[in-house]
């Protein structure tokens, strides 16, 4: 075998496996649509040459969907959905990431009014660096889709004595995200948008980062669990060395605003 060069075509292919996942594990993609939660399943990614691809399948851990029931009244909770992108993980890079969030049916516990819900995010991941890497900016774009009960499908619904023909079907999620729909009685789109941007250097022993935040009320992907909708906010720090590195200061201003700054 290894005069035929199966073994070094071997070798090359499993240099390409960047993660290999299989189990239980801790699940870490992006800040806007899979971070710390557990999964049991499968995340597997590789990186042939400058190409990065991955598959995430599996069963959300119940603490992650529903923490403060017991484990028996919660719908169990699946993921789907892979990325794809190019460039170096670590350095720039730029990223899509599709996922579906399912909820089985037969797991609903109508007493505590706890619906079968869908979720599919789209997001857009990128870094760049300028300047012999002085200048790193990052960022992420992303929509998503919830469906409110999964159940009631396409049926008419009666507001009063009106019967209210279906909206744009749910089924429609890649044009409802992307068209920058805004929801309708079976469904709510949001959006959401992380920027980051590190200055190193530019100035002697100065370091300045700049970080802004946007999440639209309806943004919810079910792979963050943590996350605060309809919130914005900015926050700069500032680094400076002294005396030959052996001394930094540091100064920071943040500010951030949500749905309960005017209560």
């Amino acid at each position: 075998m290894k005069n035929m060069g199966w073994v070094n075509s071997l070798e090359k292919t499993a240099l390409w496996v960047d993660r290999f996942q299989i189990g239980r594990f801790g699940i870490n993609w992006t800040d806007l649509t899979l971070r710390g939660i557990t999964l049991d399943g499968a995340d597997i990614r590789i990186c042939p040459g400058g190409v990065q691809a991955g598959v995430v399948s599996g069963w959300i851990h119940p603490l992650f969907s529903y923490g403060y029931m017991a484990d028996s009244l919660q719908p169990k909770r699946s993921v789907l959905g892979g990325s794809v992108g190019y460039g170096s993980a670590d350095a720039q890079h730029i990223k899509i990431t599709v996922l579906q969030f399912n909820d089985r049916t037969e797991t609903t516990n109508d007493l505590f009014s706890i619906h079968a819900r869908k979720n599919y995010v789209i997001s857009t991941e990128f870094s760049a660096t300028l300047l012999k890497n002085k200048i790193q900016l990052k960022g992420e774009a992303s929509g998503s889709q919830t469906e409110f009960d999964k159940n009631i499908g396409q049926q008419s619904v009666y507001i009063g004595p009106v019967q209210v023909p279906p909206p744009d079907p749910p089924e429609k999620w890649i044009k409802n995200i992307l068209s920058g729909d805004q929801g309708s009685l079976l469904y709510s789109t949001g959006y959401a948008l992380n920027l980051d941007l590190q200055l190193q250097r530019l100035l002697p022993g100065f370091n300045f980062n700049l970080r802004s935040k946007y999440l639209s009320p309806f943004y919810q992907s079910f792979g963050v669990p943590y996350l605060t909708p309809d919130m914005k906010g900015f926050e700069a720090a500032a680094e400076k060395t002294f005396y030959r590195n052996r001394v930094t200061g540091f100064a920071t201003f943040a500010k951030y605003s949500d749905n309960l700054e005017s209560l």
